[in-house]
C-alpha cells in the first residue's frame, strides 16, 4: 500500500464500498498495469502529492485556477415533475460554435398498459 498509513492526516485503513482499501488499492494497479500495457503512458500520483504541488508552484495553482472546470451533473436536476423540461430556453452561440437539437418523445404513456377502468 501507500508508504504511510495516513494520507492527508486520514488513516487508510476504510473500506471502499465492498472492497477493503487495500482490495481498491490492488485493483487499480492492476488497471494501471492493463492501460501500460495497451501502450498508454501513465503518470500516477497520490492527492497528497498533488495538493503538495499545488502548494508549492504557483504557475501550476495559476494553471489550475483558471481551468473552467463544470460541476458533475445530477441527473435527478433533469427532471420536473415527472418531466424533462428545457432549463437553458435561449444560448448565444459563440464565433465557430454550432447548436445541435434532439426532439426526443418519451414513450412511456403508449409502451406501458394501463387499465381502462378502475373497477
Amino acid at each position: 500500500m501507500h508508504a504511510t498509513t495516513t494520507v492527508s492526516g486520514y488513516k487508510v485503513d476504510g473500506s471502499c464500498g465492498t472492497l477493503t482499501m487495500e482490495d481498491a488499492y490492488k485493483k487499480t494497479l492492476w488497471k494501471i498495469r492493463d492501460l501500460q500495457r495497451s501502450g498508454m503512458d501513465i503518470v500516477e500520483m497520490w492527492e497528497c502529492e498533488y495538493d503538495r504541488m499545488l502548494f508549492k508552484d504557483e504557475k501550476m495553482k495559476e494553471f489550475v485556477d483558471a481551468l473552467d472546470y463544470k460541476p458533475p451533473l445530477n441527473s435527478r436536476d433533469a427532471f420536473f415533475r415527472g418531466r424533462t423540461n428545457a432549463t437553458c430556453l435561449k444560448y448565444d452561440a459563440k464565433p465557430g460554435e454550432e447548436i445541435k437539437y434532439i426532439d426526443v418523445c418519451s414513450l412511456y404513456l403508449w409502451v406501458n398498459e394501463y387499465p381502462f377502468t378502475h373497477g
